[in-house]
């Protein structure tokens, strides 16, 4: 399988996100920037989950890219 974001993209995200500050909807816009920044697209609804979902400390950065990359489709 091609891998559409590296475990070190996606942990950097994560950390960068978790100590942000930002509330979940901002969250999700930078979740949705990050993926479009790859030539990706989500929905909105995967975005919001993913933004309260990856605040939590049982986040592993594995199951959030594999989550990242069933989600993402070609724009």
């Amino acid at each position: 399988m091609n891998e559409k974001f590296s475990i070190t993209e996606v942990a950097t995200l994560r950390r960068d996100l978790v100590c942000s500050g930002l509330d979940s909807f901002q969250i999700a816009e930078a979740i949705k920037m990050f993926v479009g920044c790859h030539g990706y697209s989500i929905s909105r609804e995967f975005a919001l989950d993913t933004a309260a979902w990856i605040e939590r400390p049982d986040c592993s950065i594995e199951r959030l890219r594999n989550e990242l990359e069933i989600s993402a489709w070609a724009m």
